[in-house]
């Protein structure tokens, strides 16, 4: 039997600040373009949306928190983590805009300024919890069940490569509805099985912030900085 730690206090009230950051940076974008929600969350309000996805997420953060000593904000060690999260975010930014520029992705993919700079940290919160704070928390217990035997780290590290593949294979199949079994789905599955993983290891090492932190970098180079870019001059 391992021993549980107590509840971080000072984690929850960060959590909960920034929920509350992305909720209202989904309400800002929903007031001046609703339609870029689509995609997402079709008819459903994205502010309601949102509002049950942080809700789901902060019981799922508590589980992994309390149950499997996943971090959810150390403050000690955050300026190293922080660096060492934005540094490993750079071979994929190297890569997607080598695919980008060779595979050719859709012009469609990226939200335009200013409202991305509201739109992605908002929906990267919406992907970490929907293809991996969940997933994660859910099968973490299964995973145990079935093999007893191993240790607790063994069962965090299968359930992180099985958690791995939901994002890949779901955005794999979007890029594949329009160009099935293409050069550009393929780099899709590997990018974001890496990615992924890439991810969950900063969560397991460091704390669910930088893991957030991680996935931001990116976003800010790939979706808002590139994007820019490419919407306006490349192509």
């Amino acid at each position: 039997m391992t021993n549980t730690p107590p509840p971080q206090r000072f984690s929850y009230i960060a959590l909960l600040a920034l929920s509350i950051a992305i909720i209202a940076s989904v309400i800002g974008v929903n007031a001046v373009q609703p339609a870029v929600f689509s995609p997402y969350f079709g008819a459903v309000s994205p502010v309601l949306a949102v509002l049950l996805i942080c809700a789901i997420g902060f019981g799922a953060l508590y589980v992994l928190n309390t149950r499997y000593h996943f971090k959810i904000y150390e403050p000690a060690a955050l300026p190293r983590s922080l660096r060492i999260a934005a540094a490993l975010a750079v071979p994929f930014m190297i890569s997607v805009t080598i695919a980008d520029l060779t595979l050719a992705f859709p012009e469609d993919i990226n939200v335009p300024l200013p409202i991305a700079l509201l739109f992605y940290p908002a929906m990267g919160y919406v992907a970490q919890t929907v293809f991996h704070i969940l997933p994660l928390a859910l099968l973490l217990p299964l995973v145990g069940f079935l093999f007893r035997s191993w240790s607790q780290n063994r069962h965090v590290w299968i359930t992180i490569v099985l958690v791995t593949t939901l994002e890949a294979v779901y955005q794999a199949a979007n890029a594949a509805a329009s160009d099935p079994i293409s050069p550009r789905a393929v780099f899709v599955i590997i990018h974001l099985f890496l990615f992924g993983l890439v991810e969950l290891y900063i969560f397991r090492r460091y704390d669910f912030i930088s893991m957030y932190a991680f996935r931001i970098t990116y976003y800010a180079y790939w979706h808002v900085a590139w994007g820019h870019l490419r919407l306006q001059w490349i192509f």
